[in-house]
């Protein structure tokens, strides 16, 4: 009987192999940005429910209890996520990839390129709004005491006169402000400088315990927008007061491969470690002074974004997907997707990647192995994971849920009930036996 209830029990530790996790509450799951949860998601994954947008973005959603907040150009859209089905849309803002904050019952978004506001997340009933210049790229970061964002995004025009918004991978901006969460008053203002044409800020900043943390670039002229290589920093502000703790220069690759750009594509922190991603490298810095620890060349000299857990690098780089130890940059494994432009998520075990071909790759932690994949055609963002499920957007303008397989289920439920039955039988017999 005791080998029947042993049974039983792996039975039913598989059937809920898919645990609950921590919400996915912004850009980046945490002020860290490591793109990464503790959920373990169930081997056996189907596409639960999809949601038609107006309009493509290239965003990742928010998912907070049982709500999905998700952009795309034109609207920010409140759904169950148990159902998919529409709870509640308010006009939004959101040009380029943009992840809505939610923290305390309250969402944070831009709602027009120039307005941010606070709404309430359950009804999506405004609370306070402020104007602030710039927003054409929008991802909140919210902390313990205050909501930072940056403003001042700026465009440039190419040869032919047509402006280019600056955030084809990475906004560029000149303000990082702090605001006062529940009223939307300003705490503190930092400004990396007065032109865009000499300074700017880059990418998007994180928040570790009381520090901010963020990259500037600095350009050799307006017309051509070349790197000044020898004067991009990574600056540390108070992030209580704003005021400058510590800056450091030139941290840069040992070799650059693209000589005219070394734009961080990527910034994230880890385990007392800042990782960042530049042309072609992922350098990890001491996160107290700024120093460099090891860098990792990738195979191709292309933008890598990259996430952290469980003592991991992922990287996701043009054509393919590394895997590098946290603590000394030895690379554990490579495998060739066409991810583009997107962060892979990590969790307990896998690592989910949203490809250009319109692909998702689930891709084993340990080994590199592609361990399931589902095509839904178009391009794919960047997948977020909370409470068992799996979500992404794609460029036909869906988002998709992905939860366990119900036939999975049934089947295990079957399996369990013939168990059931034939030790209660095996029961009975034993107790008739002399």
């Amino acid at each position: 009987m005791k080998s029947v209830i042993l049974i039983i029990c792996i039975v039913c530790a598989a059937l809920s192999s898919c645990e609950q996790s921590p919400d996915w509450p912004q850009f980046g799951h945490d002020t860290h940005h490591t793109y990464s949860t503790d959920l373990s998601v169930s081997k056996y994954l189907e596409i639960k429910w999809q949601y038609q947008m107006g309009s493509f973005s290239e965003s990742s959603p928010a998912v907070v209890g049982d709500q999905v907040y998700v952009f795309d150009c034109e609207t920010l859209y409140c759904l169950d996520s148990e159902t998919g089905t529409l709870t509640y849309e308010v006009p939004a803002y959101s040009e380029c990839p943009s992840t809505p904050a939610v923290r305390d019952g309250k969402v944070y978004s831009a709602v027009q390129e120039d307005l941010f506001c606070c709404i309430d997340a359950q009804t999506g009933s405004l609370i306070w709004e402020k104007y602030l210049s710039g927003l054409h790229w929008v991802n909140p970061l919210v902390g313990d005491t205050a909501l930072y964002i940056t403003a001042d995004t700026f465009s440039y025009s190419d040869p032919m006169g047509i402006p280019i918004l600056h955030c084809g991978m990475v906004p560029q901006w000149l303000t990082l402000l702090a605001l006062n969460s529940n009223t939307g008053e300003e705490m503190w203002h930092y400004s990396v400088d007065e032109s865009v044409y000499e300074v700017s800020g880059v990418g998007f900043p994180i928040l570790v315990d009381d520090s901010l943390f963020f990259y500037t670039n600095y350009y050799e002229d307006e017309e051509s927008y070349y790197i000044n290589q020898e004067k991009s920093d990574l600056f540390c502000l108070d992030a209580h007061t704003g005021t400058l703790k510590w800056k450091k220069e030139g941290v840069l690759p040992s070799s650059l491969i693209e000589l005219d750009s070394i734009t961080p594509a990527w910034m994230t922190y880890y385990n007392n470690r800042i990782y960042v991603s530049m042309k072609g490298y992922v350098i990890a810095l001491d996160v107290e002074t700024g120093k460099k620890v090891w860098e990792y060349r990738l195979s191709k000299g292309w933008d890598a974004f990259l996430s952290c857990g469980y003592g991991m690098v992922v990287a996701n780089g043009e054509g393919f997907v590394y895997c590098l130890d946290a603590e000394e940059g030895k690379e554990l494994w490579k495998v060739p997707i066409n991810g583009g432009s997107t962060m892979p998520a990590v969790t307990k075990g896998d690592t989910f990647i949203g490809s250009s071909d319109g692909t998702l790759y689930r891709v084993d932690l340990e080994s590199g192995e592609i361990v399931w994949s589902q095509y839904v055609g178009g391009f794919l963002c960047s997948p977020v994971v909370a409470h068992g499920y799996v979500f992404v957007g794609s460029s036909n303008n869906i988002l998709y849920c992905f939860g366990p397989s119900h036939s999975f289920f049934r089947a295990g439920l079957i399996v369990c009930a013939i168990v059931v039955v034939m030790g209660f039988l095996l029961f009975k017999k034993n107790r008739k036996s002399p």
